[in-house]
């Protein structure tokens, strides 16, 4: 699925979903997974399913990018940076643990 709108062809076409929106929009599926968890709408262990399956097209995305930007690449350091305090927060605290509030 990555694949598909983070890979540049070889005419060197933009690709379909700028990285940055790519990390925000995969922020904003954990953030309302979490948020649902947290409101009752949704079982600790559906929301743990539902932000692994986030985290393995993070991970598809990720080869994805090394593919055509480079494994040492600036975009690739950059996806990483942006996905860090997603799956692997600094606090408990973290709306991607707790959910929004």
């Amino acid at each position: 699925m990555a694949r598909r709108y983070l890979s540049r062809n070889r005419s060197k076409k933009k690709v379909l979903v700028p990285l940055t929106d790519f990390v925000e929009a995969v922020g904003s599926t954990v953030l309302q997974i979490r948020t649902m968890e947290q409101a009752g709408a949704v079982e600790r262990g559906m929301a743990a399913s539902m932000v692994e399956a986030c985290r393995s097209v993070a991970k598809e995305a990720r080869i994805v990018i090394g593919e055509n930007y480079g494994k040492d690449s600036s975009e690739l350091r950059s996806f990483e940076a942006g996905l860090q305090p997603i799956f692997r927060p600094s606090s408990s605290e973290s709306p991607y643990i707790e959910g929004a509030k």
